[in-house]
């Protein structure tokens, strides 16, 4: 006669080992959930961890990656018609360059004097690297050496206001989302640039006010900000340019669905008034 096997032990040692591996996944998650809460109280308090990560992020992990996206937008506002154009000369200031990605637009200008405001110092040594990797004319990558300002934009402006110092081109690239006041600093750019002097900019702006995107926009934006530096994502950036007091705007909006939270961007030039 076959005897039943006790089946009372297995099912009980079964659900005593699903408690545990539930008990484990539980301590497993507070434990990051505690990490992550301890790694974002840090960067909200301590404003050079902010920057330094920041920068390390945007130089090795983020900015070779979007690169590939904006490339072909750049090309078309930075490419032989503007910066690059083998006539270009004059002062060129460039708001927050970070990692240098648009000097390779200024090889072929051999009478270019560049000055950037980069607030982030921890960009300095990328900086200075990528001009030296985009072959830039001598002089140009001097100027690069010597007119670096560890400066916010803002505080640029007054700088070069206190100098009487103007520029034939200022430049900022994925910046104004960043800045404290935006149509303050559109301002500075629009009275820092010679008569008939051009303002380049391309920039990511929020989704239509309407929109379901705009919402979640809205929602992310204070976490956004955090990991960011500073970056906000559902400006209208267009209309602040536009208000700027500029003679002529050529602007344009462009999607790029790869990115989900900052599909929308523009991109364009400014243009002051010939005579003042």
């Amino acid at each position: 006669m076959s005897r039943k096997k006790p089946t009372g032990n297995r099912s009980s040692n079964a659900r005593s080992t699903g408690w545990s591996v539930c008990k484990w996944l539980w301590v497993v998650t507070a434990v990051l959930v505690g990490v992550l809460a301890v790694a974002l109280g840090v960067l909200a308090v301590c404003e050079d961890c902010r920057h330094r990560v920041f920068a390390a992020c945007m130089t090795h992990v983020v900015v070779p990656q979007l690169e590939k996206l904006h490339r072909p937008l750049k090309d078309q506002l930075l490419g032989d018609d503007s910066l690059s154009h083998p006539l270009f000369s004059g002062e060129l200031l460039e708001l927050g360059p970070g990692s240098g990605t648009n000097f390779k637009y200024m090889t072929n200008s051999p009478f270019l004097r560049w000055h950037g405001a980069e607030p982030n110092d921890h960009f300095r040594e990328s900086l200075l690297a990528s001009a030296t990797e985009a072959g830039l004319e001598p002089a140009t990558e001097a100027s690069v050496r010597e007119n670096l300002l560890a400066l916010s934009g803002e505080a640029a402006m007054e700088e070069y206001a206190r100098q009487g110092k103007q520029f034939d081109v200022i430049l900022c690239t994925l910046v104004l989302c960043s800045v404290p006041d935006p149509a303050a600093l559109l301002k500075q750019v629009h009275d820092r640039l010679v008569p008939g002097g051009r303002f380049f900019f391309f920039e990511h702006v929020g989704a239509p006010e309407e929109s379901t995107l705009a919402m979640i926009q809205r929602f992310m934006e204070p976490l956004w900000q955090l990991l960011g530096d500073g970056c906000h994502i559902s400006r209208d950036t267009a209309r602040l340019v536009n208000q700027a007091g500029f003679e002529e705007v050529e602007l344009r909006t462009v999607h790029l669905s790869e990115l989900a939270l900052t599909p929308h961007h523009i991109l364009g030039v400014a243009t002051k008034q010939m005579i003042d």
